[in-house]
């Protein structure tokens, strides 16, 4: 059974038209549509946010792959989207990483890449509901749904 290591605190009011503000006093932040009349050149939404998120815990998920079979990496730099899509009734989201590792093979970048994939916890909560497709240095490496 898995232990708790962190438990993070947000409250919302307003919807994709309000306000949310994490437990530290470190967020707070006005939540629009984008394109919106609300929206404002400060104001987010909660693509932009699950987007940081993703793109912070798959690039330490990454540090620590490299870490733990002892291989030099270069700072990797990460870049993600997450895709808000409308289908018949619902909404969805997929999301695309762009990888950038220098100095690197592609071989031992994809290896890295990989392991992230299956222990970083925001990849792991997706695999099999959120499509992701990563890109490594500008070439494809996964697409997986």
């Amino acid at each position: 059974m898995a232990s708790t290591v962190y438990i993070a605190r947000a409250r919302a009011i307003g919807g994709r038209s309000g306000f949310v503000r994490g437990e530290s006093e470190a967020m707070k932040l006005d939540i629009a549509v984008p394109g919106s009349v609300k929206a404002k050149p400060d104001s987010t939404n909660p693509e932009e946010l699950f987007a940081c998120g993703l793109a912070a815990s798959f690039c330490g998920a990454l540090e620590e792959a490299a870490r733990v079979r002892n291989m030099q990496m270069s700072e990797a730099l990460l870049e993600a989207e997450v895709h808000l899509l409308q289908e018949q009734l619902a909404r969805s989201l997929s999301c695309v990483l762009h990888i950038t590792i220098a100095g690197m093979s592609h071989a031992k970048a994809a290896e890295l890449v990989a392991q992230a994939y299956r222990s970083c916890p925001y990849a792991r909560a997706m695999r099999g509901n959120v499509r992701m497709t990563i890109h490594i240095n500008n070439q494809l490496l996964l697409k997986a749904a």
